[in-house]
């Protein structure tokens, strides 16, 4: 099974993930918050590019790496295949190498 993104969508394959060390756990005095909930959560997710729709504006072609901010890309599962896809404004930045 194929599947072809629309709607000025990309369709990625996630390879890592790159947390912000800027962002340090703060101190939140009067909150209780769930241990599930991650409030360093900034960061970036890296994704190889696989298709992208025809009407995608954004200079970037398959097989780029880019960097789209945590939370912003979807999880699409067909059968046995697992897709990622995000708009094209999601995408924070392409990169030149990810190793």
């Amino acid at each position: 099974m194929k599947f072809r993104p629309r709607n000025r969508r990309l369709l990625l394959h996630k390879v890592g993930t790159e947390k912000s060390n800027k962002h340090a756990k703060k101190e939140l005095e009067g909150f209780v918050i769930p241990e599930t909930i991650d409030i360093n959560k900034k960061g970036n997710e890296i994704y190889k590019v696989i298709d992208k729709s025809p009407d995608v504006s954004l200079a970037v072609e398959i097989g780029d790496f880019v960097a789209i901010e945590t939370g912003m890309a979807n999880k699409r599962e067909y059968g046995e295949h697992v897709y990622y896809t995000t708009q094209e404004n999601y995408v924070v930045g392409i990169l030149e190498s990810y190793e």
